[in-house]
């Protein structure tokens, strides 16, 4: 079944997915390719992927999410592909039956595209995108600003994380689910460094009802975080992968001095690196998702250490993609450029690597309490 995915998921978008395909959908100034859109949500049904079959899923897991997200990666996919899978797990973990009844259609059919704000900014992914107020009657005042939302302009339902009157701690915070649309929401996209996943800030003052306040738990970004570290460092492992092929072709065929760029030792050292780096982000990707679907007690710590990982060789991998290719790897004619941004990008959504190590560091018992 994983292997027909992955067969699957590369033919579809070899063919849908392409540079000249991408390079139109920039060049229309749209937020992302809608024939793709539709292949993706329609044809394939990617968005159901992970989804119980009680709730009209397929009834897989993350591992199979983790394959199809690599592949999408790999081609620089320019649609809310990984947004809108994100938020439906966050509705499948934390919302209760009747909440994934009235969320989860919309979102696995593709007609709804979904984003999520878990941290006010990238730099400190332990405070929540917003504060929650309890009103009489039972309804809620949700006020904040999320930065740095992926896809933002072209959401149509948010899911967000809340701290109950403000308070800072993890066992007070709740996923809300927004409309873009609603009343008192407001979406802001400046001009985006990464054109393939432009980054909103979304500004909050509105009143909620108690059915779009996910029921999760105590600790639910315990619950919910893990999941989308490790689909996110499958997307990463993806650029890497990509960002190798396309330069390994292009060093196959560049002449300089009479012979190719690619039998010169630096490069083919260069390719090595970059090779050893997709293969070790690969199967720390792998080893994360699987961890996630069996339920494993180290999976946070698997996930963060995939994420960790996977950023880094997309972040090594497409910087070396550029220098590899020279004074084309900085022009718009060539795709080397736009792997690199979404490297970088994505290399902040979900904690940076540095974070991910420390909290690594920390469950190791290094997190300097006992330093002399």
């Amino acid at each position: 079944m994983q292997g027909q995915i992955r067969d699957s998921a590369v033919r579809a978008l070899r063919e849908h997915a392409g540079d000249a395909a991408r390079m139109a959908s920039l060049a229309r100034g749209a937020d992302y390719d809608g024939a793709l859109w539709q292949v993706i949500s329609g044809d394939l049904g990617w968005l159901s992927l992970a989804v119980s079959e009680d709730d009209d899923g397929l009834g897989l897991g993350a591992v199979e999410i983790a394959i199809v997200l690599e592949q999408a990666g790999q081609v620089l996919v320019h649609a809310p592909l990984f947004e809108t899978l994100a938020a439906i797990d966050l509705i499948r973990l934390a919302g209760t039956a009747a909440q994934r009844a009235a969320f989860l259609p919309g979102l696995m059919s593709g007609a709804l595209r979904g984003s999520f704000a878990l941290s006010a900014s990238a730099d400190d992914q332990d405070a929540p995108a917003a504060v929650l107020r309890q009103r009489p009657g039972g309804d809620w005042q949700l006020q904040g600003v999320a930065r740095h939302v992926p896809q933002g302009g072209c959401a149509d339902v948010l899911v967000l994380a809340a701290s109950v009157d403000g308070r800072q701690d993890n066992r007070t915070v709740k996923l809300v689910v927004v409309r873009c649309d609603a009343p008192g929401v407001r979406v802001e996209t400046p001009a985006a460094f990464d054109p393939t996943r432009a980054l909103s800030v979304v500004h909050f003052d509105c009143i909620v009802s108690d059915a779009t306040v996910l029921a999760g738990g105590d600790d639910v970004l315990a619950l919910v975080r893990p999941g989308l570290w490790a689909y996110l460092a499958a997307e990463q492992s993806g650029l890497a992968a990509g960002a190798l092929e396309m330069t390994t072709a292009y060093v196959k065929t560049r002449q300089q001095f009479g012979r190719a760029v690619g039998s010169f030792q630096a490069v083919k050292h260069t390719l090595a690196d970059m090779m050893l780096a997709v293969e070790a982000a690969r199967s720390a990707s792998l080893l994360a998702a699987t961890a996630i679907a069996a339920g494993a007690p180290d999976a946070a710590e698997a996930a963060s250490v995939a994420l960790s990982t996977c950023s880094d060789a997309a972040l090594f991998c497409t910087g070396e993609a550029i220098q590899l290719h020279g004074g084309i790897g900085f022009t718009w004619d060539y795709p080397a450029h736009l792997y690199f941004k979404r490297a970088r990008v994505s290399a902040t959504l979900l904690g940076t690597p540095e974070w991910h190590r420390e909290r690594i560091a920390c469950g190791l018992g290094l997190d300097g309490k006992n330093a002399t």
